[in-house]
């Protein structure tokens, strides 16, 4: 895994970071994961573009439940879902206590806007907060 950053704010500039990624059948959801781990790079959100297929190591489950045990933090995950994507590692999370997201992918760029709440989306503890803050109602007095 590298990370993906381009050398300009424009479109072009990001098709062109991306133009060595492409599907080959080997994958590994555990290694970007792994990336971090061993960076010690603090994440509260991963983003995953695939099937929910995995057939190499580090799998995915082990690596981000020892991620987050050494970086002392819970990571949401989201998985934007391509054409056939199963829901295996959907299971995992869930059989596992993993907050997550999925979202199926149609394949056109007038879809894409519709993942940004996911990414937006706040915390548990911010939802707590907004609840909290929420002023509650008074009596009159009589």
């Amino acid at each position: 895994p590298y990370p993906v950053e381009p050398q300009g704010e424009d479109i072009a500039s990001w098709e062109k970071a991306f133009r060595g990624i492409g599907a080959g059948g080997c994958t590994s959801y555990g290694c970007a994961i792994e990336f971090l781990r061993r960076k010690k790079q603090r994440v509260e959100q991963i983003i995953f573009i695939g099937d929910e297929q995995e057939n190499r190591s580090p799998p995915f489950l082990t690596s981000l439940q020892t991620y987050m045990k050494e970086m002392g933090t819970e990571v949401h995950v989201v998985f934007v879902k391509v054409a056939n994507a199963s829901t295996l590692l959907e299971e995992k999370c869930q059989r596992n206590g993993i907050s997550y997201d999925a979202w199926d992918f149609k394949g056109d760029y007038y879809s894409i806007p519709e993942l940004i709440p996911f990414l937006t989306k706040g915390s548990k503890l911010d939802l707590l907060m907004d609840i909290m803050g929420y002023p509650l109602p008074v009596r009159r007095g009589e």
